[in-house]
């Protein structure tokens, strides 16, 4: 390569000397008499020359060698032993001993006694006696309250009664005896427009709690008239309120009562 670059600057070279050797052979001598001006040969310029392209060099291609593949041992998987089968012994049974029963004495059973019943206290009543008057238009006739204490110890009572004032007349109310001979009156009514008959009255004294129940009596004694011009009917007198106290002044529960039916002829 690099004898031919020397032949190329050789060959540009020849050819600039050519070019001036021509050039000084055209030249001719002015005829002034001037002195001849010897031509100076103007030297061409030097053609440098080209570089032509550097060939790139090639790499030189090296072989690799080829890794030989490495042999990857497989697993041998690991024997796992079975385990031996261990015969179980069989459970030889054992005879469960008799239990002999031991004879309990059996408790006799103890009487419970029977709670006797308490005994209820009798009822009091009040009632209308007689319970039934047969009478005619224009007669006279009595009544009384009688009240049976039972196990009460009486101190004071009251009692009221209704009638019908169209064909009855209440003519007088007055105590009994029941509270003795000797009472205190608080309310005497007698209202022959609203047909209703009322008193009450209180033992003068107190009653101590060993004296005896008070015995059945006769809380209130009334006097009655049938009116005049009635016609033959039947008609009732009721006890339409009653209220009696102990000796500790208590109000007595549970009073039942009785009315009476008058029978006008």
């Amino acid at each position: 390569m690099a004898r031919g670059k020397l032949l190329v600057g050789l060959s540009c070279l020849l050819i600039v000397v050519a070019i001036g050797f021509a050039a000084c052979k055209k030249a001719e001598p002015t005829p002034t008499p001037r002195p001849t001006a010897t031509p100076t040969a103007t030297p061409a310029p030097t053609a440098t020359p080209t570089a032509g392209p550097t060939a790139t060099p090639v790499p030189t291609w090296t072989p690799v060698p080829t890794a030989k593949p490495t042999a990857t041992p497989t697993p041998v998987p690991t024997w796992t032993p079975v385990p031996t089968w261990t015969p179980v012994p069989t459970a030889t049974p054992t005879p469960t001993p008799k239990v002999t029963p031991t004879a309990t004495a059996t408790p006799k059973p103890t009487a419970t006694p029977t709670p006797k019943p308490t005994p209820t206290p009798a009822l009091v009543k009040a009632s209308i006696s007689p319970a039934s008057k047969q009478v005619s238009a224009g007669e006279a006739f009595a009544l009384d309250v009688v009240v049976n204490p039972a196990a009460y110890r009486i101190s004071a009572g009251e009692v009221e009664l209704s009638f019908n004032p169209q064909v009855l007349e209440a003519v007088d109310i007055q105590a009994g005896t029941l509270l003795g001979s000797n009472v205190i009156l608080g309310t005497r009514q007698i209202d022959n427009v609203g047909g209703k008959l009322r008193i009450a009255v209180a033992r003068v004294g107190s009653i101590p709690n060993t004296a005896p129940p008070t015995a059945q009596g006769v809380l209130a004694a009334t006097q009655w008239k049938v009116r005049e011009g009635v016609a033959a009917q039947q008609v009732s007198i009721t006890i339409s309120f009653v209220g009696l106290a102990d000796n500790s002044f208590q109000d007595v529960p549970g009073i039942t009562v009785s009315p009476c039916t008058v029978k006008v002829q």
